[in-house]
């Protein structure tokens, strides 16, 4: 099953003139993706993506339709049959948009294999990157480090002290003491 998840088209999918089936669709997409689990978070940020673009109109109102249900997209996330804090889905649907434009910096498997925690953390990073290969490095970071270790390195990048700098022999390498990142 994890390789039939792998190698999931993650690629935007044609769509219907008739938003019932779109809802539907995406809906059902939803459902699965919450069963699945951790690996399937990336399909949850695209169909979290193609709802919120499909359903959601330009002025920001549900289709008149659906809005006899949910008046508003946070309810529509907060409703018993998808369940999805809004802060996650907007997350999920940054780590989709990011990846389906970066196919050159992370694949879907390597999200699946760093976790959807880790990518939310990096992925200001990821975006602020000058070129692909300071992307990789930062996708590099996120794979090798825990999150306690990545959240180090990010304070530590952007100038910040690490939290309990009381502490800070905790952040560094058990090893060798070489600080947040082991040279080895």
């Amino acid at each position: 099953m994890t390789q039939d998840l792998i190698a999931i088209n993650l690629a935007p999918v044609e769509q219907s003139d008739d938003w019932r089936v779109e809802l539907d669709r995406w809906i059902r997409d939803l459902q699965l993706c919450q069963q699945v689990g951790t690996l399937s978070k990336l399909r949850m940020g695209r169909a979290l993506y193609y709802l919120k673009t499909t359903i959601y109109n330009i002025d920001g109102y549900w289709h008149k339709l659906y809005q006899a249900m949910y008046d508003k997209w946070s309810d529509f996330l907060a409703s018993p049959e998808i369940d999805i804090a809004e802060s996650t889905a907007r997350n999920l649907i940054a780590i989709w948009k990011y990846q389906s434009e970066h196919t050159e910096v992370i694949s879907g498997e390597e999200i699946m294999e760093i976790g959807h925690r880790k990518m939310s953390q990096v992925l200001p990073r990821l975006r602020e990157a000058e070129t692909p290969e300071e992307a990789m490095e930062w996708v590099d970071k996120a794979r090798e480090l825990s999150s306690s270790y990545l959240w180090a390195s990010l304070a530590e990048d952007s100038g910040e002290a690490p939290p309990f700098e009381d502490n800070i022999k905790d952040l560094c390498c058990p090893k060798c003491d070489a600080g947040l990142i082991c040279p080895e």
